[in-house]
């Protein structure tokens, strides 16, 4: 355990690496605690504030943070200190960008603040045409890329192993500025904070900055002065999964004021309700007619606790889909959840069904919800969240296959892929080998509609449709859910198109009824057309 010697309380203090997201935290954790709760270390804190720590400066303060190392801060305090680590060749191109290229600030008070910056950095040798020059030339500059990452984490020098016996020692969590949200969750999960927009406050606006990286020998000499960050990067991505986490006083700051005791007893956000997860138990399982339950499993993807004391009758319910999507009125059963589910638990729900036989039209799919009575049903804010089941007829021989036409749900679920997906299209070929898979919970039988077949679309190099009558390849097989069938396309690329294509679009139809892609975007099959050296499609 990490010995205190009484100075403070537990604190969340943020180790704010120049140009790694530290203001985006920043900015998110504010809003968990308050601004009346935190200080931000600025540059304008003065020549003491920005020499030594006070404690009576913050006293009263729960979330630290600001441009300052962890040397800044006392040791022995029973803090837990967090910082986002950044790949070291990105950082010092931001760095140089942030340095040099006001016009990227976005709005006009940043980028006028960014100009007085450059003004600034020149004076002290910064070269704006050049981040190579401006390494050798500017020592503020080369500083700042050797080995900050290891220094602000260090206690000791700026070496990967100085930083990882600082980080053994203490309560540690460090993450990757690219991947902010692992970070913030687990901080979240740890203190039962309430859901939180992660805030991104980086405004610079790009402007083809890969080619600061392009100068010859820069990378290598960004390398060499942070050849330790480098290591300590590897170090978190590779060995800790991109997430280091280090807290040998656990139990001291989940007793600490950082912890939401109130997490049992509160109403789950709006923003934590849209991480609450519906699924099937089974999900092979159709909904069938004379069912009377219907197994789900409830999942709590958020970081707040779902509660039904907190709130007025939980539960599940559904509603009928005619063929066209449309809801059919009929009231239906509640099934209360009555199970408190903290973060990332689930529980399985036995769901009052029942499909009865006088609905004013034929039911084709249920779409089962959470719903909060006299409230509201959550796929209705959330359409993600709603799921939606087919309706199977009730047959009585089990040994025959599905005797109606696909739903508009389940044709949403057919899927299309190549079998080799290194495959290309090129000009001469006669067939091109597809693969059809039914996602759905439905049977596919070209029995029960008007030639199923697999065609294509020819296009240009902007995407658009070149007019051209194009083979149906028929699907002859059955395919019942879960089960896919190979195809051979038949394929053929005129010599006399218009334009010249620059792809194929592979798609299922229904002969004289429609074109699957055009009702399902994601259903298109794009695949290249391979050109060889003269322009013309390669053989």
């Amino acid at each position: 355990m990490t010995e205190s010697i009484g100075i403070g309380t537990p604190r969340l203090v943020c180790l704010h690496i120049p140009k790694t997201a530290g203001s985006s935290l920043r900015e998110t954790i504010k809003v968990v605690y308050g601004p009346e709760r935190m200080h931000w270390f600025n540059e304008d804190d003065g020549i003491l504030g920005r020499q030594r720590f006070k404690e009576s400066a913050v006293a009263d303060k729960l979330f630290l943070g600001g441009h300052r190392p962890l040397n800044f801060y006392p040791a022995g305090a029973v803090h837990l200190y967090f910082a986002a680590l950044r790949h070291p060749l990105e950082r010092a191109r931001s760095l140089f960008s942030y340095f040099t290229r006001p016009e990227e600030g976005g709005s006009e008070g940043n980028i006028a603040e960014r100009q007085r910056l450059k003004e600034q950095w020149v004076r002290q040798g910064i070269v704006p045409q050049s981040l190579l020059r401006s390494i050798e030339r500017c020592k503020p500059f080369r500083e700042a890329i050797h080995n900050e990452q290891c220094r602000y984490l260090s206690r000791g020098a700026a070496t990967l192993e100085a930083a990882l016996e600082t980080l053994a020692g203490g309560n540690f969590l460090i993450g990757n500025s690219t991947h902010l949200g692992s970070l913030l969750d687990t901080l979240g999960t740890t203190f039962h904070w309430p859901e939180t927009r992660e805030v991104r406050t980086n405004i610079s606006v790009s402007s083809g900055e890969d080619d600061i990286l392009s100068e010859p020998g820069v990378i290598e000499k960004i390398l060499e002065y942070g050849a330790e960050d480098m290591k300590l990067y590897d170090y978190v991505q590779q060995q800790h999964g991109g997430l280091y986490c280090n807290m040998p006083d656990r139990e001291m700051l989940l007793d600490s004021a950082l912890r939401f005791t109130d997490a049992r007893r509160r109403a789950l956000s709006d923003l934590a309700w849209r991480k609450i997860e519906l699924s099937p138990v089974d999900p092979q399982e159709s909904v069938r007619l004379g069912r009377t339950s219907f197994k789900l499993c409830v999942r709590n993807g958020s970081r707040e606790i779902l509660n039904p004391e907190c709130e007025n009758r939980i539960a599940i319910s559904y509603m009928f889909l005619d063929e066209h999507g449309e809801v059919i009125k009929r009231d239906t059963p509640r099934t209360l959840l009555e199970t408190v589910l903290g973060p990332g638990e689930s529980v399985e729900v036995p769901v009052k069904l029942v499909v009865p036989e006088d609905l004013p039209r034929s039911p084709a799919g249920v779409r089962f919800s959470v719903m909060v009575e006299n409230r509201f049903w959550l796929f209705r804010s959330c359409p993600d969240h709603a799921l939606d089941i087919p309706v199977m007829p009730a047959l009585s021989d089990s040994t025959v296959v599905g005797q109606r036409a696909l739903s508009d749900l389940a044709w949403r679920k057919i899927e299309l892929s190549p079998v080799d997906p290194g495959e290309r299209v090129r000009q001469g070929r006669t067939f091109f080998n597809l693969r059809i898979c039914n996602r759905s919970r439905e049977f596919l039988n070209p029995e029960y509609e008007d030639r199923i077949a697999i065609s294509y679309k020819l296009l240009d190099e902007q995407g658009k449709i070149i007019e051209r009558d194009t083979p149906r390849s028929l699907l002859e097989t059955v395919v019942g859910p879960g089960e896919s069938v190979e195809v051979p396309v038949k394929l053929f690329i005129p010599d006399d198109l218009p334009r010249s294509p620059a792809s194929v679009r592979f798609s299922v139809m229904v002969e004289k009824k429609f074109w699957l892609f055009r009702i399902c975007p994601e259903h298109a099959l794009d695949i290249p057309v391979v050109f060889a050296s003269n322009g013309s499609a390669a053989v």
